[in-house]
């Protein structure tokens, strides 16, 4: 992967970290608020740690249609108050690469809940 893919990686990366929990979307049962639109998320627990980075085109969509990371969060006994969702949007062109993204992301992270990082290529 090249180095300009390396950079976007590590921007979105450290405005994942920065994001404050009280100004990520908090998780409700209706999935209010969340964004409708492309991009990097990561669900982090109020400690500061990341539990489980993801994409999607749309995060409420991604999120109402099943999510395992919540499956396992739950039989840890971790409570939706305890985590809140960083955001970052991706233009179109970046949303091409988000799968190269998103893997860079893992595999500096490890999010606990990610059950594969795949290897860089």
């Amino acid at each position: 992967m090249n180095d300009e893919l390396r950079a976007k990686a590590d921007r979105m990366l450290a405005v994942l970290y920065s994001t404050d929990f009280d100004r990520g979307h908090p998780i409700t049962k209706e999935l209010e608020g969340l964004p409708s639109h492309p991009g990097i998320y990561a669900i982090k627990h109020r400690s500061g740690e990341i539990l489980y980075v993801g994409k999607g085109k749309g995060l409420r969509e991604r999120l109402k249609n099943g999510h395992k990371a919540f499956f396992w969060a739950w039989v840890e006994g971790i409570q939706t108050e305890e985590v809140s969702i960083a955001f970052v949007s991706l233009p179109f062109e970046d949303w091409l690469q988000s799968l190269e993204i998103e893997v860079l992301i893992l595999q500096k992270l490890r999010p606990r809940y990610n059950s594969q990082i795949r290897q860089e290529e």
